[in-house]
C-alpha cells in the first residue's frame, strides 16, 4: 500500500505518523492481506495484541496503536459493476459495542453508494477529457493568414465545470480570395455534443467547397442534420466576405447577431434574418448582404460571452460594440480585452469569440 493522503482530527501525533508518501506491506496472514486478496468483507470484533503485532512497521507507532487498540473494525470493499475500486474501513472505539455480523448490511449499503458515486465520477471525468481533446482538435489553430482579412479568435471552456459543450468556429478559405466565417453552438454538453459539433463542422467545410450562398448552405446543413438521427439542435452563423469588392453575405440559423464596427468607431448590431436552429427541419434561411468599408471589424460570438443574469443579450451585444474602437489594436489583444471586460472574475460558460478585420484588397 502507498499512502497518498491522511487526515486525523483528534490526535496531532497520529497525523505526523500517518504522513503521506509512505509505502507499507501487510503480511500474508493478516486480516488486511486476506481482505485485499479475497475482496470480501472482514470483521475484526476487537483489535488485540495479536493484530497489533502484525501491523506493518510504518503503521506501528504509539498514536496508531492508541487509536486501534481495543477498537472494533469492519472492512468493506467498494464494488461497482463487478470491479473493486477500493475499500472502506469502519471503526468503533473500545467504549462502544463491537461490530457484529448484523452491522455488515448497513456498512455494505454505505460502501455500495460510495462505489457507485466513484464509478460515475470516473466515467464523467473520462468523457469530459475526451470531449475536450475532440473539441480542441477541431478548432482551427493557429488563425489562418489570408489576403485582405485579419483573423483572431478565442475558445474558453467554462471555468465552473469540467464539461465541454458544442461550441465551434471555423475560417474557410474560398476561391477568389473570399473567406467563410463560421460560428455555432450545439445544445448540450459532453462527448455527444462534441461529436455532433464535429460532424456539423465537417459538413459546413464540405458544403463550403460547393460555393453555396450562406442561406442555401445552412439549408443543406439542416438537411444533413436530419439524416444524422441525433436529437441535438444547433445554432450557426455563416458569413462569406469578398475582400475584392468589400461585400459580405450572412445567414443565421438561430444564432446571435454579429456586431459590426466601422472604421470611424460607429457600431451596429447586424439585422441578419434569423431562421430556425439547425435540426428543426423544413426551413429556409434568408441572406443579408452588405458593403463594408476597409478596416471594418466583424465580431461573432456565442452566448457565453454576453449572457449575464438580468441583462438582455441584445443590449449586452450593443454594449460590447460600444467598447470596441476604431483603433487598430492587434486583434489578439482585442480578444483578450473583451474576455476580461465581460468576465473579469474568470467565471463564465463556454465562450467562443471570432473577430475579423475586413481590410479588403486594392
Amino acid at each position: 500500500m502507498h499512502r497518498v493522503a491522511a487526515v486525523h482530527h483528534e490526535d496531532p501525533d497520529c497525523q505526523e505518523e500517518l504522513r503521506p508518501g509512505k509505502t507499507f506491506v501487510y503480511q500474508a496472514d493478516t486480516a488486511m492481506a486476506r481482505f485485499l486478496a479475497a475482496v470480501e468483507p472482514v470483521l475484526i470484533p476487537q483489535v488485540g495484541e495479536d493484530v497489533l503485532q502484525k501491523l506493518p512497521a510504518e503503521l506501528d507507532g504509539p498514536a496508531a496503536r492508541s487509536v486501534l487498540k481495543g477498537s472494533s473494525l469492519l472492512l468493506v470493499p467498494l464494488l461497482a459493476h463487478g470491479a473493486a475500486l477500493g475499500f472502506m474501513a469502519f471503526g468503533r472505539k473500545p467504549d462502544r459495542p463491537a461490530f457484529v455480523a448484523a452491522d455488515l448490511t448497513a456498512c455494505e449499503e454505505v460502501a455500495g453508494r460510495a462505489a457507485q458515486a466513484l464509478h460515475n465520477a470516473r466515467i464523467h471525468s473520462d468523457e469530459a477529457t475526451t470531449s475536450a481533446v475532440l473539441q480542441r482538435s477541431l478548432l482551427p489553430t493557429p488563425p489562418p493568414r489570408l489576403p485582405g482579412v485579419e483573423i483572431a479568435y478565442r475558445y474558453h471552456p467554462g471555468s465552473r465545470t469540467t464539461q465541454v459543450g458544442g461550441d465551434w468556429l471555423d475560417v474557410i478559405p474560398l476561391p477568389g480570395h473570399r473567406v467563410g466565417l463560421v460560428i455555432g453552438d450545439v445544445a448540450g454538453h459532453g462527448l455527444h455534443a462534441a461529436v455532433v459539433m464535429g460532424q456539423l463542422r465537417t459538413a459546413v467545410r464540405t458544403l463550403a467547397t460547393l460555393d453555396l450562398p450562406p442561406g442555401r448552405l445552412l439549408a443543406q446543413l439542416d438537411a444533413f442534420a436530419q439524416r444524422l438521427g441525433h436529437p441535438h439542435l444547433a445554432t450557426c452563423l455563416y458569413c462569406v466576405y469578398d475582400p475584392t469588392t468589400g461585400r459580405s453575405a450572412l445567414a443565421s440559423a438561430g444564432h446571435l447577431p454579429p456586431v459590426l464596427v466601422a472604421p470611424d468607431g460607429s457600431n451596429e448590431l447586424l439585422t441578419v434574418p434569423v431562421g430556425a436552429p439547425i435540426g428543426v427541419g423544413s426551413t429556409t434561411f434568408d441572406t443579408l448582404e452588405l458593403l463594408t468599408d476597409p478596416g471594418s471589424l466583424l465580431v461573432l460570438c456565442t452566448d457565453g460571452l454576453v449572457e449575464t443574469r438580468g441583462q438582455d443579450i441584445e443590449e449586452a451585444l450593443r454594449a460590447l460594440g460600444r467598447r470596441l474602437t476604431a483603433q487598430r489594436t492587434p486583434l489578439e489583444d482585442a480578444c483578450e480585452a473583451l474576455l476580461r471586460l465581460r468576465h473579469p472574475d474568470g467565471h463564465h460558460d463556454d465562450i467562443t469569440l471570432l473577430m475579423a478585420r475586413l481590410d479588403g484588397l486594392p
